[in-house]
């Protein structure tokens, strides 16, 4: 009679509670019975095979100060694949990124002790830094105006609360993709730069004489032409012989071909 009673309670709540009713969705969706269950779960097992999931070894900061969400986080990241490293409230998550090396991608939640997740990314946005840093905010803030916040605020990606953990991991693969192509790009700019670092360009007014051509550099001193552009380029010379200097300098070779 008592347990019956207390399943009648709960359907009531599920019933008046639109946010519980989705989470009890969510851990049936994982294969759980409720949030007691949360911490005797096994991140590689609790939920559903994927299809076509490239694993991958990205290291993802998680902040999240409930602890039940923070566990679902953790345990649907890493069933894709990938690092987990949770943390309870901003300043935790702060020290973790200023470390010398921070995860690439970040999931942020907006209110935690500390500081919160839209502070953190604003100073994260305000720095200098060598590699990039996906950020995800994940917020029951679901207006408008929030939503604009955050993206203004540096965000790269919004995620509401009670969120599904497919459109997690695709919202996470997405980003992962995207730190990819910048990580590919900043490769061919990088060789770019090298390959430029190794031509050297003749512009400018260059002094000339008029008789014998020599070329005059920026510290006086006259040089023959090929030898100024061989040094100043990457130009070679290959000596010939044109038809009038022929037939000007040797006459006698010149009526032999003729």
């Amino acid at each position: 009679m008592v347990q019956a009673t207390d399943r009648r309670i709960v359907a009531h709540l599920l019933r008046c509670d639109p946010a519980r009713r989705a989470r009890s969705v969510r851990w049936r969706e994982m294969g759980l019975s409720g949030p007691g269950q949360i911490a005797q779960v096994d991140p590689l097992s609790a939920l559903p095979p994927m299809a076509n999931l490239k694993k991958s070894t990205m290291r993802i900061l998680v902040a999240e100060d409930d602890t039940t969400s923070r566990r679902l986080l953790e345990v649907s990241l890493a069933r894709s694949g990938y690092e987990v490293l949770p943390v309870a409230d901003g300043h935790e998550a702060w020290r973790v990124l200023e470390s010398p090396a921070p995860p690439r991608l970040v999931i942020l939640d907006w209110m935690m002790p500390g500081r919160d997740g839209i502070d953190i990314c604003r100073e994260l946005r305000s720095q200098q830094r060598d590699a990039y840093i996906y950020v995800m905010l994940v917020t029951t803030k679901t207006k408008a105006e929030d939503i604009v916040a955050g993206l203004e605020a540096g965000a790269d990606d919004y995620l509401a609360k009670p969120y599904d953990p497919h459109e997690l991991r695709c919202r996470v693969a997405n980003g992962v993709r995207i730190l990819d192509l910048q990580s590919q790009l900043a490769g061919k700019i990088e060789e770019l730069e090298t390959a430029l670092g190794h031509v050297k360009h003749l512009q400018g007014l260059l002094p000339i004489c008029m008789y014998c051509k020599k070329i005059r550099d920026d510290k006086d001193t006259w040089h023959r032409l090929e030898t100024y552009i061989e040094k100043n380029s990457s130009a070679m010379f290959s000596h010939s012989l044109c038809e009038d200097c022929r037939e000007e300098h040797y006459p006698a070779l010149s009526s032999v071909s003729d």
